[in-house]
């Protein structure tokens, strides 16, 4: 396939994180695919090929022409706290290697673009063609942190302890200097890089919350489905990600950090 370039000329490949400034607002969010041939646009239902498709921070599926996108963050998204499920997906496994996770304000808010997008993008790499799909329609909302970690616990063999936000992000730096580029937080590092006490959570909102209990119980389903699918393919490990049902040491069979 041809390279697809973003308005700086950087290459853009499926997973990455993109944004666009339009009309005073913008689009952002993890790329979900892009559209090359004319037959593909037609089922997407988009025009104009190529076509950089992906769910805005929003839960919105958008379809952008590359030139206009930019690889990266919105300089405006780590106060926002605007986070992905690729970049959860990161932080979870990146937790796992440390056992603990980072303790958040109840009254704050995790934003999800798309629970479905995590397992989808990470399919691709690894090798486990006969195992039952996660959720394949997207899921929108947010949780709480007390939610989405008490979600993420419970679809684990070995829950995840709780730590302080200043001491999560500090054994993650240390297990992140061990690890070098194997683990799971290298490409997110700038989570680790905030001086405040949130990693994941920002302000709720009525615009950005939907804090309807049913709304709130099929996010969680989704995370779990989700957790649940990478631990089957072998995803989370103390040791970093595997390459799928060839790792030697998966979560079940280590000790605590």
């Amino acid at each position: 396939m041809a390279e697809i370039r973003d308005k700086h000329g950087n290459t853009i490949h499926r997973g990455d994180h993109v944004y666009t400034k339009i009309r005073g607002g913008r689009h952002e969010g993890e790329v979900e695919k892009i559209v090359m041939t004319q037959a593909e646009a037609e089922e997407e239902d988009v025009k104009n090929p190529p076509k950089v498709l992906f769910h805005d921070q929003r839960g919105k599926r958008v379809a952008h022409n590359p030139e206009t996108l930019e690889k990266g963050r919105y300089h405006g998204a780590k106060k926002a706290k605007a986070c992905g499920m690729s970049d959860l997906g990161h932080i979870v496994a990146g937790s796992v290697t440390i056992s603990s996770y980072p303790t958040e304000s109840a009254d704050t808010w995790i934003h999800m673009a798309s629970c479905g997008s995590l397992t989808s993008i990470m399919e691709e790499s690894l090798s486990a063609t006969d195992l039952d799909k996660p959720l394949t329609n997207p899921v929108w909302g947010g949780l709480n942190p007390v939610r989405f970690w008490k979600a993420i616990n419970s679809a684990l063999p070995v829950p995840l302890k709780k730590n302080s936000v200043t001491g999560w992000q500090d054994k993650m730096q240390a297990r992140l200097v061990e690890l070098g580029q194997k683990h799971p937080m290298f490409a997110v590092q700038g989570y680790l890089d905030d001086d405040d006490e949130a990693i994941l959570s920002g302000e709720r909102t009525d615009a950005t919350a939907d804090l309807r209990s049913n709304r709130m119980n099929e996010v969680e389903v989704a995370v779990v489905s989700n957790v649940k699918y990478l631990l089957d393919v072998d995803y989370f490990s103390q040791d970093g990600p595997s390459e799928g049902r060839q790792t030697e040491r998966s979560l079940t069979s280590n000790e605590s950090v």
